[in-house]
């Protein structure tokens, strides 16, 4: 019971001090210039970034695989814990694929990364079916639609 009291503390103060730096983020976070929607130009790197957008897609399947995998064991249908362990490989191994995907997709004219989203609402994140910010940007991007960095605005061709 201690091990348990110890480690929701940790997550606690953890969760606590997560959100002082996205306040601090937020508030520090200068508006860039807007661009206008009539510049926009074709991402470099747009092979890699449709490719981290499937890679994300993948993730979410895996992860729904896995809560499925949770419920089969619990309803007692199957007890297969090799299952469970390749899709836990599996989840992270695409999860550290995608960051270090996403670490080098940069914007032209900011030079921020454009799928990791580093405050709580960027001031240019568009809205798409429910999603907005990094998440939008993938959706754009896997149906081949323009879309605009989160941050500075600048439009792009996929």
């Amino acid at each position: 019971m201690a091990d348990f009291i110890r480690s929701f503390a940790w997550v606690f103060v953890g969760s606590i001090i997560a959100g002082f730096l996205i306040a601090y983020f937020d508030a520090h976070f200068r508006r860039p210039s807007h661009s206008d929607t009539t510049d926009a130009i074709l991402y470099p790197r747009s092979k890699l970034l449709r490719s981290a957008a499937f890679i994300v897609f993948a993730i979410w399947a895996t992860f729904a695989v896995f809560i499925l995998l949770i419920t089969l064991n619990g309803m007692g249908v199957l007890h297969s814990p090799s299952l469970f362990e390749g899709s836990i490989v599996t989840l992270a191994g695409l999860c550290l694929l995608y960051i270090a995907l996403a670490s080098t997709l940069r914007c032209q004219q900011c030079g921020k990364h454009l799928i990791i989203q580093w405050i709580e609402a960027p001031e240019f994140a568009d809205r798409i079916k429910g999603l907005d910010g990094w998440a939008s940007i993938l959706l754009r991007v896997s149906r081949r639609k323009p879309f605009q960095c989160m941050y500075c605005g600048q439009h792009y061709l996929p």
